[in-house]
């Protein structure tokens, strides 16, 4: 009796994998930043990068390279979506001056 060699299991890489362990770790940092106002003093933005760059380091490491694309671009659109938020908000107060 000859053991039948079985393929490997499909991997399990997917930019869309590490776009949602990219918003869980971002949740999970809003919720312990949150109580701090951290996110007001250091903007989200950057703060988001001290998870999300470890993460990103990690996904490489076990060669899923996809998902640590979708952290990137996770990371990537938050930061400008923080910022866009933040230049109205100067550009409101820099029209109607600070009350």
């Amino acid at each position: 009796m000859t053991r039948e060699i079985q393929p490997p299991p499909p991997p399990v890489d997917s930019v869309g994998k590490g776009v949602l362990h990219a918003l869980g770790c971002s949740a999970i940092l809003a919720a312990l930043a949150g109580l701090a106002f951290l996110p007001v003093l250091l903007g989200w933005g950057l703060l988001q990068w001290n998870v999300l760059l470890p993460l990103y380091f990690f996904e490489r490491s076990k060669q899923r390279k996809l998902a640590a694309k979708g952290v990137l671009l996770t990371g990537l659109v938050v930061f400008l979506l923080q910022a866009a938020c933040y230049g109205l908000v100067i550009v409101s107060i820099g029209r109607n001056g600070m009350h």
